[in-house]
């Protein structure tokens, strides 16, 4: 499991430089829209930053896997709906990215709670 959130977060990074990519050059959206991506690719690159760090952090396995299994999900949720709410027009997924957001925010307090309970 703990390969495994090195491999996602490489591919979420891998993924989050295309996107960027397309936003920068061959989108042809609008300025807010433009904006809406590079939220979400700037979210999706840092947290798969973060999933390859807990691959790899001198911390308790199972607390690296409980906060990455969230991180992991969270960047997915929260990114993914911006790119189906701007590329495919896809309104009904809105409620997904503060839902995607707060799950990040518990990712981030499970990395504090691993640290402080590490002996």
């Amino acid at each position: 499991m703990i390969k495994l959130l090195g491999v996602l977060g490489s591919a979420l990074c891998l993924l989050a430089v295309a996107m960027g990519a397309y936003a920068s050059h061959g989108s042809g959206l609008d300025a807010k829209a433009t904006q809406s991506l590079e939220v979400a690719v700037r979210y999706q690159f840092w947290h798969g930053l973060m999933l390859v760090a807990l691959s790899v952090l001198p911390l308790c396995r199972i607390r690296r896997i409980w906060a990455g299994t969230v991180m992991a999900i969270a960047t997915i949720a929260f990114s993914g709906s911006i790119y189906l709410l701007v590329l495919a027009g896809l309104h009904a997924v809105w409620w997904v990215t503060p839902l995607g957001g707060t799950g990040l925010m518990l990712a981030w307090a499970l990395v504090i709670w691993a640290y402080i309970r590490e002996r």
